[in-house]
């Protein structure tokens, strides 16, 4: 490959692509790569990992150079450190929350530090977990952890906000469509945890996934709000605005894969991990079709809701009355019309692919990225420890 002559420091860092050839077909900065199966219009400029793409005659080599491949470090680098953010400000928030929970509840009652070594502390405790207390200290915290790691990740990633929101060709009717298959992938994803429960018995692949385990009304209600309407908005900000935007700087693919993986394993049980992690894909690929994160919200909500109302449903109904026969029977048409809706999807829709360029740019650029390595790894330790402690 050769470079340019009197080039500035700048101009050297960046000398992996070869801009000698006047006569090549001038690089489309959204789509740098050719790949017909992408939607550019959800891409970014490549020329902020590639800068010099912009020169007439440069092309792009299969094999990544060395400034390259740290650009695009960087960027994994950022989505790695935004998801340890995110789960080091949610702890933080959550344990501020409690505490200052505990200080009222000791002012209130008159109890004194030494009441609380003497047994106290262990009563408000347990007081606190089993109200409403501790579902309003879990919104408030995963609301202000989610958007303050969405907001604070854009800015580093260089993401517009409005940029997440421009829908193209979403029509009413394919939310429907998208809504009901979402719920079938969810009954899929159900029933694949069951066949593992059968062959994992050691461990607790639910633990922690009961969202309505609260007896108080109140807890009950703040929980719902949370599933049903913090959670499908700001963590599809998050997962799908974010990190997505940010895992799919060289493939959308990538993006769409690494992004439901991280949402996935963040739940911290492989129930949710296998639910989360294959509706996540479905809905990273709406986002990228349409350019807008309206789809993932849409079936976010959906999923939520049918999970709530269902667990809900299933702690005060028996098995055997007429209540839960209508319920079985409304669940069934609900997983026929999704099956329906979604052997439709799969008939018209294909997951983009990577071609040889982008395939020696992410995964193995992403295994080499200490931040996104260790985000991984100590989301997986929390998943084994859920799983079999």
């Amino acid at each position: 490959m050769e470079n340019f002559q009197n080039e500035s420091k700048t101009d050297f860092l960046y000398s992996d692509a070869d801009c000698s050839r006047s006569s090549v077909e001038p690089i489309n900065p959204q789509n740098p790569f050719k790949n017909p199966t992408e939607n550019p219009e959800y891409n970014g400029d490549y020329g902020a990992i590639v800068p010099q793409i912009a020169i007439e005659g440069c092309e792009i080599p299969h094999l990544p150079g060395k400034a390259e491949k740290k650009k695009i470090r960087y960027f994994y680098n950022i989505a790695g450190g935004g998801i340890l953010f995110h789960l080091i400000t949610s702890v933080i928030l959550a344990n501020i929350l409690t505490f200052a929970a505990m200080a009222v509840l000791m002012m209130i009652n008159g109890i004194g530090l030494s009441d609380m070594i003497s047994g106290e502390g262990v009563k408000i405790s347990e007081y606190i977990n089993g109200s409403s207390i501790a579902s309003g200290i879990t919104l408030l915290s995963y609301l202000t952890a989610n958007l303050i790691t969405f907001f604070i990740g854009c800015k580093f990633a260089d993401i517009e906000v409005k940029s997440l929101f421009k829908t193209e060709k979403l029509t009413g009717t394919l939310v429907i469509q998208y809504i009901f298959a979402g719920l079938f992938i969810q009954r899929i994803a159900g029933i694949t945890v069951a066949l593992l429960e059968n062959l994992m018995t050691q461990g607790d692949l639910t633990a922690n996934s009961d969202i309505v385990k609260y007896s108080d009304p109140k807890a009950l209600i703040i929980s719902a709000c949370y599933a049903c309407i913090v959670a499908p908005v700001t963590e599809e900000l998050l997962y799908r605005g974010f990190i997505m935007k940010t895992f799919s700087k060289v493939s959308q693919r990538f993006g769409i894969f690494a992004s439901a993986f991280f949402f996935g394993i963040m739940h911290g049980n492989v129930a949710q991990f296998v639910l989360a992690f294959l509706v996540g894909v479905f809905m990273g690929y709406l986002d990228v079709k349409h350019n807008s994160l309206i789809p993932s919200i849409c079936v976010h909500f959906a999923v939520n809701l049918m999970s709530s109302v269902s667990g809900l449903l299933l702690n005060y109904i028996e098995n055997d009355s007429a209540e839960y026969l209508i319920f079985s029977l409304l669940m069934f048409i609900i997983i026929f019309i999704g099956l329906v809706m979604f052997i439709t999807f799969c008939r018209k829709n294909k997951l983009p692919k990577s071609n040889i360029h982008q395939q020696f740019r992410c995964l193995n650029i992403a295994l080499t990225s200490p931040v996104v390595v260790i985000a991984a790894a100590v989301y997986f330790v929390i998943l084994l420890i859920t799983t079999f402690l």
